[in-house]
């Protein structure tokens, strides 16, 4: 069939027609009016050939073209619509079959409608599906599986499909990669027509479930200011990405805003990050990562399992729940908050454990951190478990959750309840390297944290200072103001440290950097806090204050202010002091290690100046 030019007003009970030569099967130029072929009961459309299936190009005016349960063979392009920019295109029950050349492209053609269930595209190397400057129409483009592997054509591109509706891959709702396989992709950095899985820019909504992604030069999914998306039910393995000047991975979004979900899929082989998001404007509301696993990524140049940052003066907020992480070299999950940004981190009811055979020093936990020099940040989180050990943190080599605003100005809220950090019995299980929980703040940065509930193992095997909790406060009092590092740390247990590492089941620094003038705030009840498993480990709780100007407030506390060696004050007996505080009155135990200084008590708090015990809690 070939149209060129004019006004149609055609309806068809059906088309079938077969082409061997170059030139389309369908061909339709420059034409405006209507067709549609209804395909009534019984009948479809079925076209077939060497050249491309379906070429609808540069109608003119509001022109409509419906298609109902057609069916494309081709040795080209299956569908091809360009240049029809005020069209409206209508499929319903589509498949789509080439041998290496594009399965449904449009591009900056009006609209496109595809509905029904059992629509399918496969296009042997070459890219399945391509919507450019194409608005998605309010029935959306709905396939049951896409399918492209081999070559070097991205599989699936979104770009520019407008903000009504988007792209859904369905599956059968069942059946693992029923939703189609893009696999083993080529191409040069920075491209996003080759070497990418499914590349996603400036859409609406896609969602894709049941699919197999794997082995990408670049991405398995790189989307770039997407408003909503949905990964379900899906793995992403093999070994994704190739330059880590280019940040390549497995998932990867540039301003991911809207809300998203991650529902029971599998992730891994990232060259660097298995999931990241950054976005510099806009909000996420919310990302939820919930069920499946996040595997491991590159034991060279692997990152982080998941990483989130804010930047700017955009807002994100991110759950992951009930997840299952097996390792990262970087963290299993980083959370960052930078310049004027607003983040919220929640990680509930997760198992951690990781395998990771290369983890960087200092990583392989749970990190949630913020500021800059110039940051004023807003950042709120919660790392727990629903019940007592209902989230388990295995196999780090630094601290296995840390909460640090490292400089800067802002607020920093949180809660970390009921981890169970470790394997009572299992060397090193609770971190190779590093303690339990790093709660810290610094700059001008208000930190306010409750640590309750947790449970901690296994830490100090590795040598270094190794405690079950750590608090720092090197914050600092411009203009009059007084930042805070806030903490109320309750009916937490500390034990089994090991080796020269195990330091103490507690340990508080104020003015680490020496200079800082502001206050650790430190609410204690009702711990078990036992360091006598560390071979050098000394008293149960540790202090350490390096600028009288900055100092520590226990609430309620009415002992002596100063330690029994105190530099920079009057000495007085404030070890003794606060070991009775901290036991008789606040129902702690403490234990000590092999080496207490002073004995006798379970607190060292030998070179403070100034504790105060202003209130009944910390705010």
């Amino acid at each position: 069939m070939n149209l060129n030019t004019g006004t149609a007003s055609f309806t068809f009970d059906s088309l079938e027609s077969t082409s061997s030569s170059g030139t389309p099967v369908i061909d339709i130029n420059g034409v405006g009016g209507s067709m549609s072929v209804t395909n009534g009961a019984g009948t479809d459309t079925s076209i077939s050939g060497a050249a491309t299936g379906i070429d609808i190009t540069n109608s003119t005016g509001s022109a409509s073209f419906s298609f109902a349960d057609t069916s494309v063979s081709s040795s080209s392009t299956g569908v091809n619509l360009a240049s029809s920019g005020s069209a409206t295109f209508t499929f319903d029950s589509l498949s789509i079959t080439t041998t290496n050349s594009n399965g449904l492209d449009a591009d900056s053609s009006g609209t496109l409608n595809v509905t029904g269930s059992g629509n399918t595209v496969t296009s042997g190397t070459a890219t399945a599906v391509r919507i450019k400057d194409t608005t998605i129409g309010a029935s959306g483009v709905t396939f049951r599986s896409i399918s492209s592997s081999g070559g070097s054509a991205t599989g699936i591109i979104l770009d520019n499909t407008g903000t009504t509706a988007g792209l859904t891959v369905t599956g059968d709702g069942s059946t693992a990669a029923s939703g189609g396989t893009i696999a083993s992709k080529s191409g040069g950095d920075g491209s996003t027509t080759t070497g990418i899985g499914i590349f996603l820019n400036n859409t609406m909504s896609p969602s894709f479930s049941f699919m197999q992604l794997n082995g990408f030069s670049n991405f398995a999914i790189r989307g770039t200011t997407v408003t909503g998306f949905t990964l379900a039910n899906s793995v992403i393995n093999g070994v994704n990405g190739s330059s880590t000047a280019a940040n390549e991975g497995s998932v990867s979004f540039d301003d991911l805003l809207g809300s998203a979900s991650f529902t029971n899929n599998t992730i891994e082989g990232g060259l660097e990050d298995n999931v990241v998001v950054i976005n510099d404007t806009g909000t996420l509301d919310r990302m939820t990562v919930s069920g499946g696993t996040i595997g491991l990524n590159s034991t060279a140049s692997g990152n982080d399992g998941i990483s989130v940052e804010s930047r700017l003066s955009s807002t994100l907020k991110l759950s992951v729940l009930g997840t299952t992480f097996t390792g990262a070299r970087g963290d299993m999950v980083q959370c960052n908050a930078v310049d004027n940004s607003t983040l919220d981190c929640v990680i509930r009811d997760n198992t951690f454990n990781n395998t990771h055979t290369n983890i960087v020093s200092g990583g392989g936990g749970v990190t949630i951190s913020g500021g800059g020099a110039t940051a004023n940040i807003n950042l709120t989180y919660d790392v727990s478990g629903s019940t007592a050990g209902a989230q388990t943190i295995r196999g780090p080599k630094g601290f296995a959750i840390t909460a640090n605003a490292v400089t800067g100005a802002g607020t920093m809220t949180g809660t970390i309840r009921n981890n169970h950090i470790g394997v009572p019995g299992v060397p090193g299980s609770g971190s190779s390297e590093g303690g339990g929980i790093l709660a810290a703040a610094a700059g001008t940065v208000t930190h306010t944290v409750t640590i309750d509930g947790n449970r901690v193992r296994r830490i100090g095997l590795g040598g270094g200072t190794a405690s079950g909790v750590d608090i720092v406060a090197n914050v600092d009092n411009p203009g009059g103001l007084r930042p805070q590092m806030n903490a109320t740390v309750t009916n937490n247990d500390v034990a089994e440290l090991e080796g020269t590492g195990g330091f103490a089941g507690m340990n508080l620094t104020v003015a680490g950097n020496g200079t800082e003038n502001g206050i650790l705030c430190v609410e204690v009840r009702n711990n078990e806090f036992d360091a006598s498993g560390g071979s050098t480990a000394g008293n149960a709780v540790f202090l350490s204050q390096f600028n009288a100007a900055s100092n520590y407030n226990f609430p309620g506390y009415t002992g002596s202010p100063n330690g029994e060696f105190a530099f920079a004050c009057a000495v007085g007996t404030a070890s003794a002091d606060l070991g009775t505080f901290l036991t008789t009155t606040n129902g702690n135990t403490l234990i000590n290690g092999p080496f207490p200084f002073p004995a006798g008590t379970g607190v060292s708090a030998t070179s403070v100046c100034g504790v105060s015990g202003t209130g009944t809690s910390c705010p």
